[in-house]
């Protein structure tokens, strides 16, 4: 059985339509730690630097002054190894499941960072499901600028992961 904070999570990503399910892992040379491990902060201003390039590409470089750009979702999977890596649902305005554009965008991450997937999602239910799944043992989700206010309307705490 699904906690209710991860129903909650699910019903609220549900509300959209999403036009890309990403995994985004990344090569050892990348955002190392001292230690050598991949450090959580540094994979996000990763990730906001993909949807950063990917909006300007998008809709040009003044997209945020505009209100446009990708909104998102950005689940952070810790592996026991010490390795992070992502998991993003994404959609936009604008249709962004053309299979050239989805390479383009593969092929881009590769050469920043390390390895991604970038795939239509099969089922909106099931994608989401997999983003929330971390979030009840105390995982993240990063919200877009743009979804963050109906989170919070929606009762869902953005700091904790809980529901208020």
């Amino acid at each position: 059985a699904l906690s209710p904070l991860r129903l909650a999570w699910i019903e609220f990503l549900g509300r959209w339509d999403w036009h890309w399910f990403c995994t985004f892992t990344f090569d050892p040379k990348h955002a190392r730690t001292p230690q050598g491990l991949v450090h959580p902060e540094k994979t996000i201003k990763a990730y906001r630097f993909f949807v950063n390039s990917l909006n300007c590409s998008l809709f040009g470089k003044n997209w945020k002054r505009h209100g446009e750009g990708v909104f998102s979702v950005l689940a952070l999977e810790p592996h026991k190894s010490g390795i992070v890596h992502l998991h993003a649902l994404m959609g936009a305005v604008v249709n962004l499941n053309e299979v050239a554009m989805r390479v383009e965008w593969k092929e881009w991450w590769f050469k920043h960072f390390g390895i991604a997937r970038i795939e239509e999602p099969k089922d909106a239910g099931d994608v989401g499901g997999y983003c929330t799944k971390y979030v009840s043992k105390g995982g993240k989700l990063v919200l877009s600028d743009s979804l963050r206010p109906m989170a919070v309307q929606c009762g869902l705490d953005l700091r904790s992961g809980r529901i208020k």
